[in-house]
């Protein structure tokens, strides 16, 4: 019993002895009521901070009631709502399709001319869990272009923003493109004998030479008025080798589809670039025998910030040094509408 007393004695002792060396016991602040405490960082030293970037993207439920929303209506439904929001000055951000694997942006459906550094644009689309149909495409500051695509990821079902990195086409674009300008009725629109840097000063005689997809090549089958009017009106004494017909109303078929010009904003006449006209019969007539196309071999396609391909090629059965560039705009019903054809040096 005394020796158990001692130890409880001893034990107090130590503990008192204890509280003596350490001073008073400290007492906590009062709580700010206005200050929200915040667990210690494991480090006192901050990440670097990562530069703004150009465009961020999030998916939203609900909008703003003063926002801009643009609805694609070129999707049979949209499933998401995507919020864009500028980290910079942007200007022509647009809204294009992507046709293929490739994620080679083709057409624009929608234009924002300016979004200020902070602003934000909501545009409602489809996201594809697949392959990208719907890509963003900006000018920053210095004028250089970005082009972006909303991406589904099937592993947690997150929508995010991703940076396409080149802009040249390859494989299956290229290919596309070759074939388009290797068509008889494109084929007037590039080569050496059709330069234009806009396109109402496109040549009718490089356009309509061989046809353009819509002449008639005959004078058998025209009556003895019509064979008559001709000679005259174009002056020739007989007829030596098939003539082209061409309607008035093709033509200006041909020049709204491939050049989205009229007739009367040409530069130029049907007459002054070699084709005579009848008017009985409204209709444009040239004698000739022989053919001006060229196969085009396409080295480079590539996407501009305005969305124009600029298309590099050679036509090599007529001078495989001589480089030329035509330059094209995507169009929903024609493929593509031509927009300048020049030497390379030149564009």
């Amino acid at each position: 019993m005394k020796k158990r007393s001692l130890f409880v004695l001893g034990v107090a002792a130590l503990l008192l002895f204890s509280l003596i060396g350490c001073g008073d016991t400290p007492t906590a602040p009062a709580a700010d009521p206005t200050t929200t405490t915040l667990p210690s960082a494991t480090t006192t030293t901050p990440p670097p901070a990562e530069p703004d970037a150009l465009l961020t993207m999030t998916v939203v439920e609900d909008t703003p009631a003063d926002a801009t929303v643009y609805v694609d209506a070129s999707v049979d439904a949209c499933n998401y709502t995507l919020q864009f929001t500028a980290g910079e000055d942007l200007t022509n951000l647009r809204l294009m399709t992507i046709v293929d694997s490739t994620y080679l942006f083709d057409r624009t459906l929608y234009t924002l001319p300016t979004l200020a550094k902070g602003e934000r644009v909501y545009i409602r689309t489809y996201v594809n869990d697949a392959t990208p149909i719907r890509g963003i495409a900006i000018v920053d500051a210095q004028g250089d272009a970005h082009y972006y695509r909303p991406t589904y990821s099937g592993k947690d079902s997150s929508i995010t923003l991703q940076e396409q990195e080149s802009t040249t086409a390859t494989g299956k674009r290229v290919k596309d493109i070759q074939d388009y300008l290797n068509k008889m009725e494109n084929n007037g629109f590039v080569g050496t004998l059709n330069l234009y840097d806009a396109p109402q000063k496109a040549s009718f005689y490089g356009i309509f030479y061989d046809g353009a997809g819509v002449g008639e090549w005959s004078t058998d089958h025209w009556d003895a008025a019509e064979q008559a009017a001709v000679l005259s009106a174009c002056g020739w004494d007989e007829f030596y080798v098939p003539v082209l017909k061409i309607k008035a109303a093709d033509v200006e078929r041909v020049l709204q589809a491939k050049l989205g010009v009229s007739y009367a904003q040409m530069e130029k006449t049907m007459e002054e670039c070699g084709f005579g006209y009848v008017k009985e019969y409204d209709a444009y007539y040239n004698m000739h025998s022989d053919t001006n196309y060229l196969p085009v071999e396409v080295s480079t396609v590539t996407l501009t910030p305005e969305g124009l391909y600029v298309v590099e090629y050679t036509q090599p059965q007529y001078d495989a040094d001589d480089h030329l560039v035509v330059t094209l705009r995507a169009d929903k019903e024609a493929g593509y509408r031509f927009v300048s054809n020049v030497k390379a040096d030149k564009a």
